[in-house]
């Protein structure tokens, strides 16, 4: 070719276009170019800006090395070729603005024009600023284009990358709520890419299974649940858990995918960004389009920083709702700590302060906070507690002050501040938490306990005692110098436990080293008290020790191990030579003792002798006293029986039998019944009569008796009552209370010389604890009493009032069973006797006896009540061994119309009952009779007749022998009037017989 100038230059291009074989293109030989195009080619050539020349009607393409790049792998192959050729892939695009410019002659300028080329064998987006110039002839003819442009892809990826950024940023910015981040995130992404479902997977802990929650869709449905990780893909998963994205464009062309899979949620491309934190597959982002997709080098980008920025934001999100929950807890924990508890900021500053904080200072938190709580400290201590904080604030560093701060009611206490510095995750410093701890009763006690140590080091000072320390786990030993001193030690000489055993006397060593190791056993007593000699270690001087130790365990370590023994130590030579001095003495005076010993036996032995004898003499006193005033009474008594009968027997043999002998039979009735309540007396005294205690009205017994102690009180005595209106009935024996009562009256009576007034007063009591002697326990009551304007007691006379025997009376005027009889009638109805007394104004003596359960009269009423009678003769065994008393009982009875069978023996009965065969309705046995009672008569007897009732008679009843016997089959002798009879017809009607036949 010709050297033609316009082609001159132009790099490698120039050269292509100089080689070319323009001859056989439609442009032919350059000679042959026309000016206008040869300006154009010169001008694309020399410029350094991407220049393409299209010329003629087919646009024929020659471009400069700057424009190379541009068709990619169309280049070198794109020179002279038509432009419907070389841009076919974006002719849709740039063919109508060349027609526009070859048509029209105007200009095109395109910015940031997307243009869809086809590049390494794909579509890829593209984005270009060009312009399109139209190029003209001599005649003005537009006969080609001018083409000038550059690529502005990257730059317009990073300003949509940017601003995908800002609007996804702005979106999430309000969002602290974990799942509602994700949810924005993955919609505007999914609207960016135009995708068909994005979303997020979270790896199970058993990183075999991956949990969908948040997805986005749009034209699918949506992933929700659990799936098999290798579901998605064994080798996808394999690298995800490596850290490598997986983007696939067509699930279809991929032979390592299960179609299936991707088929059944409609998926053909998809992209998975994994999350690893900490060397763990953690989640996953994907993006899934239902349709075959290119993912561009954008999409990508987009894809893997949304992940990244995303999950970024969600673990902030949580960590801050962590943050804020540990905060919560913290906060709730410190109010509710029993110390003051603080926090600050890095500069110091107190951002927090707990409850017990406000409530022991008193501020608020306006003014606590900041440096505020430096107020509340004592003005003496605050500057320097406001040092100490900062220094160790400003290095960083733990400290501990103490300082007084101020309660809410003004006053000062000592406390502790104890602070650490917190430092977060990455070492950044953020402040300190410190606790604030109220000592002031400690240093009370620590004050105290120095004093008690000072004094405790004086009195050892003083008293001369030593102290040891052993560390039984080190085997260090400490010793005191007057503990060193006691094993001849110097004050410095070194000590262990070995010179402790190389100290003690040979004959003391294995028995001392035997405590100690006792006191220190677990199991151990630990604690040791010995005696000890020692041979001095420096001096050989031996020495008498006394020594006691404490051993301490720490009980939280296996085995219980002992941590420490201390104790003192105090030197008792001296004591122990003193007591050798007094074990000789007391040799000496132990043998003289013995001596004055035996006499002093002997002595002891004379003189029981004559107490003994004392106490006969005494109790013969006391009989001869009790057979004295018995006598005097019996005596008065058969004097009025003996005197009655010889009157009555010279009026017999007068034939005079007229009223004057009923006179005297009644006078020798009267005297009967004082013998029997004389002997009443006697038993109440001993305790052993029997009792049958029943509901007793006292308003009425004392009111039936005011004729008859009116009578015993003679004229000179003046009765009144006192008897209170819905008095309770009194639990106790009826004829008891009659002779009590008539017993009172005559001592008032004999109280009172000149005559004065006797007056009888009831009432209900409730009493609480015995007070006085003779007090019944707590409880219900009612009381009788006596009182008269007597000359009243002495204390010497009140003090034996009870005793039996004791009198004031002449010698023979009386028994002395009186108020023994009253005392013991009343303990043994379960009562109680209280005597109120002062001299020469008169005596009152209250009576307490139960209170019944049920009104008086009800109790006979229920025994009275009328039985079913059979209409035959009542069979009686009848059995005493004195037979006078035996047939006044058996004439009694017969009165009765009984049918009587009667023995002298309980021995006769046995007998007669084994010979033959008999039959009884009723057993009248008497119970004091010799070889059988009647006890034991009756279980023989019984054995035989189980059914047979059972009366007992006697004239001493024992209480034990009788315990289960009821009082209505047992009658004392002397018979009362109807005694016997009563209580015979009552058993006969139980068992449903009638006494007469």
């Amino acid at each position: 070719m010709p050297k033609l100038k316009f082609l001159n230059g132009g790099g490698q291009m120039g050269a292509r276009i100089r080689d070319f074989d323009w001859a056989a293109s439609p442009l032919g030989p350059p000679e042959l170019w026309p000016l206008p195009l040869r300006s154009a080619v010169s001008i694309c050539l020399n410029s350094s800006f991407p220049t393409a020349v299209y010329w003629g009607r087919q646009l024929h393409l020659l471009y400069n090395d700057a424009w190379a790049p541009i068709p990619a792998e169309k280049h070198p192959s794109a020179l002279g070729r038509p432009a419907i050729e070389v841009w076919a892939d974006i002719w849709p695009v740039v063919g109508p603005q060349f027609a526009q410019v070859m048509e029209t002659g105007e200009g095109v300028s395109a910015f940031d024009q997307m243009l869809p080329m086809v590049r390494a064998g794909r579509v890829q987006e593209t984005y270009w600023n060009y312009s399109f110039t139209p190029i003209r002839d001599d005649d003005g003819q537009v006969v080609g284009v001018l083409n000038q442009g550059n690529e502005t892809t990257d730059r317009v990826a990073n300003q949509r990358r940017q601003e995908f950024r800002l609007r996804l940023e702005e979106a999430l910015r309000h969002k602290s709520d974990p799942r509602a981040l994700m949810e924005t995130a993955i919609a505007i992404l999914g609207q960016h890419l135009k995708a068909n479902r994005v979303g997020y997977g979270e790896v199970e802990p058993d990183d075999e299974t991956v949990s969908l929650q948040v997805c986005w869709t749009d034209g699918v449905e949506p992933l929700a649940g659990s799936y098999r990780l290798d579901s998605f893909g064994k080798d996808d998963i394999a690298r995800q858990r490596q850290g490598m994205s997986q983007f696939c464009e067509d699930v279809q062309d991929d032979p390592a995918q299960d179609e299936t899979v991707w088929s059944a949620i409609d998926t053909r491309a998809y992209a998975s960004v994994p999350l690893i934190r900490n060397g763990r597959f953690t989640a996953s982002l994907y993006v899934n389009f239902r349709e075959p997709h290119h993912w561009t080098e954008e999409e990508i980008a987009a894809i893997e920083d949304v992940g990244t920025r995303t999950w970024e934001a969600v673990e902030l999100s949580r960590a801050e709702a962590g943050m804020r929950e540990s905060e919560a807890r913290f906060r709730n924990l410190a109010d509710h700590a029993p110390v003051m508890m603080w926090v600050t900021d890095p500069q110091g500053c107190c951002t927090y302060l707990n409850r017990q904080w406000y409530e022991f200072t008193g501020q608020t938190e306006a003014e606590a906070l900041g440096f505020g709580w430096l107020e509340a400290t004592h003005p003496q201590d605050r500057a320097a507690a406001e040092r100490v904080f900062l220094e160790a604030n400003a290095e960083r560093r733990p400290f501990r002050l103490d300082y007084r701060l101020r309660r809410h009611d003004g006053s000062y206490r000592w406390a502790i501040d104890a602070a650490a510095p917190r430092f977060s995750p990455n070492g950044d410093f953020l402040g300190y938490v410190g606790s604030v701890i109220d000592v002031d009763e400690r240093r009370e006690i620590e004050d105290r306990l120095r004093v008690s140590e000072e004094r405790l080091r004086i009195a050892t000072e003083a008293a001369d005692i030593g102290t040891f320390d052993f560390d039984p786990i080190s085997g260090t030993l400490q010793w005191d110098r007057r503990c060193k001193a006691a094993f001849g030690l110097a004050a410095d000489a070194p000590v262990s436990y070995d010179v402790f055993l190389a100290g003690l006397h040979p004959a003391d060593r294995a028995a001392t080293d035997r405590e100690v190791q006792r006191a220190l056993a677990p199991d151990g007593p630990g604690h040791y008290k010995v005696e000890y000699r020692t041979i001095g270690l420096d001096d050989g001087i031996e020495r008498w020790v006394a020594a006691r130790g404490q051993a301490l365990f720490d009980e939280t370590q296996p085995g219980r191990p002992a941590t420490r023994f201390v104790g003192s130590v105090l030197d008792i030579t001296a004591t122990k030579r003193a007591e050798d001095v007094l074990e000789r003495r007391v040799e000496e005076r132990t043998l003289e003792l013995e001596a004055a010993n035996r006499e002093l036996r002997a002595q002891i032995e004379e003189r029981e002798r004559v107490q003994e004898t004392l106490r006969q003499m005494q109790r013969l006193e006391a009989v001869g006293q009790l057979t004295s005033g018995v006598a005097h009474d019996f005596n008065n008594l058969l004097t009025v029986v003996l005197g009655s009968i010889r009157f009555i027997e010279r009026a017999i043999a007068r034939n005079e039998v007229d009223g004057r002998v009923g006179d005297r039979l009644g006078y020798m009735r009267m005297a009967a019944e004082r013998g029997a309540a004389l002997t009443a007396q006697l038993l109440a005294f001993s305790r052993r009569q029997r009792l049958e205690p029943k509901p007793v009205d006292l308003n009425e017994t004392v009111t039936g008796m005011q004729d008859l102690l009116q009578n015993a009180m003679g004229g000179s005595v003046k009765l009144a009552t006192a008897l209170q209106p819905g008095l309770w009935p009194a639990l106790a024996d009826a004829t008891q209370v009659e002779l009590v009562l008539l017993n009172l009256a005559i001592n008032a009576r004999d109280a009172m010389e000149v005559g004065g007034s006797l007056t009888i007063t009831t009432g209900n009591l409730t009493l609480g604890p015995p007070q006085r002697p003779g007090e019944p326990a707590a409880g219900d009551y009612v009381m009788v009493a006596v009182s008269d304007t007597g000359t009243g007691m002495t204390p010497e006379v009140l003090a034996k009032a009870f005793e039996p025997f004791f009198t004031t009376k002449e010698a023979g005027k009386g028994s002395g069973l009186g108020l023994a009889q009253v005392y013991g009638f009343a303990k043994q109805s379960g009562g109680g006797v209280v005597i109120e007394t002062k001299l020469g104004e008169g005596t009152t003596i209250r009576v307490f006896l139960p209170k019944a359960a049920q009104r008086a009269g009800d109790a006979t009423a229920a025994i009275a009540a009328p039985q079913a009678q059979l209409g035959r003769v009542a069979r009686v065994l009848l059995v005493d061994d004195d037979s006078r008393v035996r047939e006044v009982t058996r004439s009694l009875l017969a009165e009765l119309g009984c049918e009587i069978t009667e023995f002298g023996s309980g021995a006769a009965v046995v007998a007669a009952l084994e010979q033959a065969s008999m039959e009884f309705d009723l057993a009248v046995f008497d119970f004091a009779m010799p070889g059988m009672n009647g006890r034991d008569l009756a279980r023989q007897v019984q054995a035989r007749y189980p059914s047979l009732p059972v009366i007992f008679v006697t004239g001493y009843a024992d209480l034990a022998a009788l315990h289960d016997v009821s009082d209505e089959r047992i009658v004392q002798k002397p018979y009362r009037d109807g005694e016997l009879e009563r209580k015979v017809q009552q058993a006969l009607q139980v068992s449903g017989i009638r006494p007469g036949g």
